[in-house]
């Protein structure tokens, strides 16, 4: 299903070099396109369905520093919270993050879901396994299918 973005902001190639340089990783070339293209937009359509549950893939946070709402702040956020070297690229309306997790050795990071609530709530939280790759969670994202 073709992905829409929308009331996406400019960056450029420098800041996603910054942004690669600053987590010490080279991110997914599909997410680098991506966020070139549409830095800090909206997708429409916009859900995934995480272990049987519908979840939202509101919008992806942008690769610029200067902007409050960054991959820098929310993945500081995460990684703390649960204890894992995790970057937030993507949030929901509800105050949680689609992230990339290279905890696991390979140069393509899986994707993860951190529910917020549950990393409080829970003292061993651990973000829910998505997808093996960005590719595949951008093939994942359909219309939603509830009532």
């Amino acid at each position: 299903m073709e992905i829409n973005w929308t009331l996406s902001e400019p960056t450029s190639k420098t800041d996603l070099d910054y942004a690669e340089k600053q987590f010490n990783v080279t991110f997914p070339k599909e997410y680098s396109e991506l966020v070139l293209n549409y830095n800090f937009a909206y997708a429409k359509p916009n859900c995934v369905c995480v272990n049987g549950r519908e979840r939202v893939f509101e919008r992806l946070l942008s690769i610029n520093e200067s902007d409050r709402t960054n991959i820098f702040n929310f993945s500081e956020i995460v990684s703390e919270n649960c204890g894992k070297n995790l970057i937030a690229f993507g949030s929901d309306p509800f105050g949680n993050y689609w992230c990339f997790d290279y905890n696991n050795g390979n140069d393509e990071p899986v994707i993860v879901y951190y529910d917020h609530e549950s990393a409080f709530e829970y003292e061993d939280y651990e973000p829910q396994f998505v997808c093996s790759s960005f590719r595949e969670l951008l093939d994942s994202i359909t219309e939603s299918q509830e009532e």
